[in-house]
């Protein structure tokens, strides 16, 4: 599945990939906290962090933005996810 934000692609490391798997994540899920989500604390140039309250707790997201060596483009990396439940 693709998916992109802010007109381009968003790739998922094998790190964010189990943290999707783990906490019964899709990339619409991921998509909806970065376009309908607060940002978090302030982070480097070019790395973004973004929440989002849901009824099944708060989800935060941590994609950095980045270029695809084999296509030069720019990407968004999505480096971290997690559902916070409050458990």
């Amino acid at each position: 599945m693709f998916a992109q934000w802010k007109h381009m692609d968003i790739v998922i490391t094998k790190g964010a990939s189990k943290e999707l798997l783990r906490d019964h994540l899709t990339l619409h899920d991921i998509i909806e906290v970065l376009e309908k989500g607060v940002d978090c604390k302030p982070r480097k140039t070019g790395i973004i962090e973004r929440k989002l309250e849901t009824s099944e707790g708060t989800i935060r997201v941590v994609v950095a933005e980045d270029v695809q060596e084999w296509s030069n483009e720019k990407v968004w990396v999505l480096i971290h996810v997690k559902l916070h439940t409050g458990r």
